[in-house]
């Protein structure tokens, strides 16, 4: 006849693995390229302050999608907890913002004009 079914539960494997800590060599490297980034972002923050005339030369598209860019970055970082990394494309991202408000400002002021 037929076999009986067994009914017992399943045990369920645990699949919660506890997250490794961020100290491998991926994440070394990282932080690394975003320590060059950190010191460029500094260094374009203080020429667009000494010089505003620097700001003129980039175009809308690009900046809205460099803008993109990092700040989607940002997000894994922080969803990673990768803060380091995070706390170091800071700089760079707050130049963007400033070319891009800086094009946008243009922009618009352009309009008004005419």
């Amino acid at each position: 006849m037929m076999k009986a079914i067994n009914n017992k539960p399943r045990e369920r494997a645990n699949h919660y693995q506890p997250k490794q800590p961020n100290t491998t060599v991926d994440t070394l490297l990282l932080d690394a390229g975003n320590l060059f980034l950190f010191l460029s972002g500094f260094l374009m923050l203080y020429t667009a302050y000494r010089d505003r005339k620097t700001l003129k030369g980039y175009n809308l598209p690009g900046t809205l999608l460099i803008v993109l860019a990092i700040g989607l970055a940002l997000a894994y970082y922080a969803q990673q907890t990768y803060w380091l990394s995070f706390a170091l494309t800071l700089p760079n991202y707050t130049y963007w913002l400033i070319v891009c408000t800086s094009i946008l400002r243009r922009r618009l002021s352009h309009t008004t004009e005419a």
